[in-house]
């Protein structure tokens, strides 16, 4: 299979410049505002807030970052990554060819941005933002579960009680099987070989979510002990 239109469209793809948070979804009740990150449980906080608790929805640019308390969900960006190519391929229906042609595999693998799915927090979406958005890093509160309980602590704060309206597993879009097989995949493909490029490119990222996951505090009592960005 000849795989030059792919290469193409995502070539073309990557000659669009954008403004911070140009392409994430926001959420707010005005005292707090969400951001719905890509592959990072972005259907589950649409449903939530945009869906069943009808937060309004305003563009990136017009977050009012001295009143509001904005956060999001993240997830370590290399296992973001994988979620990331596998949607694309997913997409593009391209599953079955990418076993057996090795020469997408090599795009794939080695190509930083092949959509917005595989934009990174740092150089794509957020930038300098990244240091004020109070982010709930996903892998250490273990599960979709530990989610929703971070969550609630977060808008606990504010007296704000929302559990009947949290997104149920079959509103946030959780992976199928296939996708986590194929995930699983495109990880062990990258980790026999990983890419310099993508690794410099993801580099950012990679610090931030450390510096993130090393200050979040999952034992926390409340949400001002359990913050990344706690005094």
């Amino acid at each position: 299979m000849d795989i030059t239109p792919y290469i193409l469209e995502v070539e073309e793809f990557n000659k669009f410049e954008r403004s911070p948070g140009a392409t994430a979804a926001v959420y707010t009740c005005e005292v707090l505002t969400c951001i719905a990150t890509l592959k990072c449980g972005s259907v589950f906080l649409t449903s939530t807030f945009n869906q069943n608790c009808r937060w309004r929805q305003i563009p990136f640019s017009e977050i009012n970052w001295d009143k509001s308390h904005v956060f999001s969900l993240m997830s370590d960006p290399l296992t973001r990554r994988y979620k990331a190519i596998a949607e694309w391929l997913f997409k593009k229906n391209l599953i079955t060819e990418f076993y057996k042609n090795i020469e997408l595999q090599n795009f794939v693998l080695s190509t930083p941005i092949v959509d917005i799915h595989s934009y990174g927090y740092v150089y794509n979406y957020y930038e300098d933002f990244c240091n004020q958005i109070d982010w709930i890093p996903m892998e250490p509160v273990k599960n979709h579960d530990g989610v929703k309980w971070a969550i609630a602590k977060l808008l606990e704060k504010y007296k704000i009680y929302i559990h009947n309206y949290l997104a149920t597993d079959s509103e946030s879009n959780i992976s199928s099987e296939l996708k986590k097989n194929l995930e699983l995949d495109v990880k062990e493909k990258f980790n026999s070989s990983p890419n310099e490029k993508i690794m410099e490119y993801l580099l950012p990222d990679i610090e931030l979510y450390n510096r993130v996951s090393n200050r979040f505090n999952p034992t926390g009592n409340n949400w001002d002990d359990i913050s990344w960005l706690r005094k």
